[in-house]
């Protein structure tokens, strides 16, 4: 134990203690993870080609100057954002073509070269390079290009037909399971390279190279963790947008638009409640209706809320009116509602979206737990520069505790469950 201690201190590590078995199966070990980092990108080689064959090649014409160019599809043209994408994905598919031939054929020659020879250093080269350069760019505009191509197939048909027919191909797969793979891709080179480093001696060659290759990895990977947070987000209120039906539809996919809370509760307006769902977003609110609405069918309606129902409008207010937001001072403490400061109309509007404010409405909750949540959920988004101010207990402009079920009756509120049993014949 003691000489093992000495010759790590000066260097020359546990490699020089093992046995000659066990360096063979060190070096049995690194040759099969080597062979699996090839055979992972043939596999990925081969579906950025299908993306090619299929979708992107289909769609390219020549241009008068001699190069390729998108053609125009049902009469317009393709999004900037999903043409800069595909374009990334072309350069991808050659640069990972060089790559692939170039790790195939130098690990392919490992079983014949000792031990210090077998290197994948020319390799890992090129693939720091993409990982700093390609992979950059496809993360930034991955999300906005996904929103572009959803926006773009709805009102498009040829475009919407041109998916499906890429599905058709692809076994059911969209084209969106395609596009995803580059960033897929990039944790498992990560898992791969780490191993292939704990296989490999310090004094070996690729060693530097490898440590270099596993840090550029962890840069894009904090890229992708940060890209595939914005997707998701990006899905949430696609899928929120694609529930909503009826005459007004206000359009609720933006590329910086984030959901931030989402809950039931009841609306109160014009003297009549109904079962709502809230969706606070980082510059609107939102509270839609199921389209099967009644009493009598209140667990029905929560079923399909959770399988994704579908939805009619009743309020929405943009970032600026949010400020006029005040929590009820009744004895329930279960509700929050609108009420505009003096001097303004129906608070601050500070957004493109249609708006249905109304200065006598209410949203009740089960509890104040949930209705402070809420506040303090609103307080984060509220604009600095807001007409009305979101403090933890607002005030009236005369300092008194703002109401505002109804402007001239002191608030009464007893618990959803509660009101409802009283209302049953």
């Amino acid at each position: 134990r003691g000489a093992r201690t000495v010759l790590s201190a000066v260097g020359l590590g546990s490699r020089n203690l093992e046995s000659p078995e066990q360096e063979a199966a060190r070096e049995e070990a690194r040759l099969k993870i080597g062979q699996e980092l090839a055979g992972v990108e043939e596999s990925y080689v081969e579906n950025l080609r299908a993306i090619m064959d299929q979708f992107i090649v289909p769609l390219q014409i020549k241009t008068d100057g001699g190069g390729m160019g998108w053609r125009e599809v049902g009469g317009a043209p393709l999004p900037p954002k999903l043409c800069e994408t595909l374009t990334v994905i072309q350069y991808l598919h050659q640069q990972h073509l060089s790559f692939c031939g170039e790790l195939s054929s130098s690990i392919g020659q490992w079983p014949q070269l000792p031990y210090e020879n077998r290197s994948v250093k020319n390799a890992l080269s090129r693939l720091t390079s993409l990982l700093s350069g390609g992979y950059a760019t496809y993360c930034g505009n991955y999300n906005d290009s996904l929103l572009a191509m959803k926006s773009f197939s709805k009102s498009n048909l040829e475009f919407k037909e041109l998916l499906k027919n890429y599905r058709r191909k692809n076994n059911g797969k969209d084209l969106d399971d395609f596009l995803i793979l580059p960033v897929q891709h990039v944790p498992r080179y990560k898992l791969l390279l780490e191993e292939m480093l704990s296989k490999t001696s310090p004094k070996h060659g690729d060693t530097a190279i490898l440590r270099n290759a596993i840090s550029k990895i962890e840069v894009a990977l904090t890229k992708v963790n940060d890209m595939m947070r914005q997707t998701e987000q990006s899905r949430q209120i696609v899928s929120i947008q694609e529930r909503l039906v009826g005459k007004v539809v206000p359009e609720m996919v933006g590329t910086t638009r984030k959901l931030v809370k989402t809950g039931r509760g009841e609306l109160q307006r014009q003297g009549k409640r109904v079962d709502v769902t809230l969706f606070l977003f980082s510059d609107c609110l939102l509270a839609a209706r199921d389209v099967e609405d009644g009493e009598e069918k209140e667990k029905k309606e929560k079923k399909e809320v959770e399988k994704g129902g579908k939805m009619k409008m009743k309020l929405l207010l943009s970032r600026g009116q949010l400020g006029c937001i005040v929590r009820d001072s009744g004895k329930s403490g279960s509700q929050f509602g609108f009420k505009p400061v003096p001097g303004s109309k129906n608070g601050e509007k500070t957004s493109t979206l249609p708006f249905t404010t109304d200065p006598k409405w209410g949203v009740y909750l089960e509890t104040e737990q949930e209705r402070d949540a809420w506040m303090d959920a609103i307080a984060q988004v509220v604009p600095s520069t807001s007409v009305a101010v979101a403090s933890p207990v607002p005030s009236s402009p005369r300092g008194n505790p703002a109401s505002i079920a109804s402007p001239s009756t002191p608030s009464k509120f007893g618990s959803i469950a509660r009101r409802r049993k009283a209302n049953r014949p």
